[in-house]
């Protein structure tokens, strides 16, 4: 921090983001918000974050898990007990956030690489019959082993990023990934511009995506309703 940096711009990782707070509590730090910074308590709303840091939230409350197990329960109705694999921080975020309904009833906590096999005989201990994820860094950057995982025991998937339908998942709902970065660009040019973190809101994500692989829906002998097709940004055939 000797070398006149005027603003931090970053992912939102807790450990990056932590880091960067105690390296410096002055220099102006845009980020992704990867859980809600509200009630992580890192700031105290989202109108009026106060202090050093600014950006974009990528989590929209505890609703939207809510959402995805409707949209998964509309394209497998069978689907009748939900495995979600998430970070901790995460879930405890829609934990304090969220009905007890919309909450599937196992979860299975990944914040490093080697829990992954844990969360996995969890799952099947549980005797899961579909997988939700929740969005961080180590479900995005490993999401294939999640996807080869439902392949293999056949189990629909409702995932947080898109990528994962692409590589065999059933579907994903959740935020559209490519306007955020672009949203923190504009965060850093209001503050080189001479704006101050303190006074800018903390977007909430208003762009959001329905993907369905409708190749992996006929693998799980599922039909696509056309309530769905209508619904979908985008159908993989």
């Amino acid at each position: 921090m000797t070398r006149g940096v005027d603003v931090i711009a970053m992912g939102g990782s807790r450990w990056l983001r932590e880091a960067a707070q105690q390296a410096t509590k002055t220099i102006p730090t845009v980020l992704l918000f990867d859980a809600d910074p509200v009630a992580e308590g890192v700031v105290p709303s989202l109108a009026r974050p106060g202090g050093n840091l600014a950006g974009v939230t990528i989590s929209t409350g505890g609703e939207f898990i809510g959402k995805r197990l409707q949209l998964l329960k509309e394209l497998a109705p069978a689907v009748t007990r939900v495995a979600c694999i998430a970070s901790s921080e995460v879930w405890e975020s829609y934990r304090r956030s969220t009905a007890a309904a919309d909450i599937p009833p196992v979860f299975t906590p990944v914040d490093r690489s080697e829990q992954f096999a844990e969360a996995f005989a969890t799952i099947l201990r549980e005797r899961a019959d579909a997988l939700v994820t929740e969005g961080s860094p180590i479900i995005y950057v490993q999401r294939g082993r999640i996807v080869a995982f439902a392949a293999e025991h056949r189990l629909p998937l409702a995932a947080n990023n898109r990528e994962s339908v692409e590589e065999g998942g059933l579907m994903s709902y959740g935020v559209k990934a490519s306007g955020l970065f672009s949203d923190l660009a504009v965060y850093v040019d209001r503050i080189l511009k001479g704006a101050k973190p303190s006074d800018l809101p903390i977007q909430r994500p208003t762009r959001f995506e329905l993907i369905i692989n409708a190749r992996t829906a006929k693998t799980l002998g599922l039909t696509v309703p056309p309530t769905l097709l209508a619904l979908a940004d985008e159908v993989i055939e």
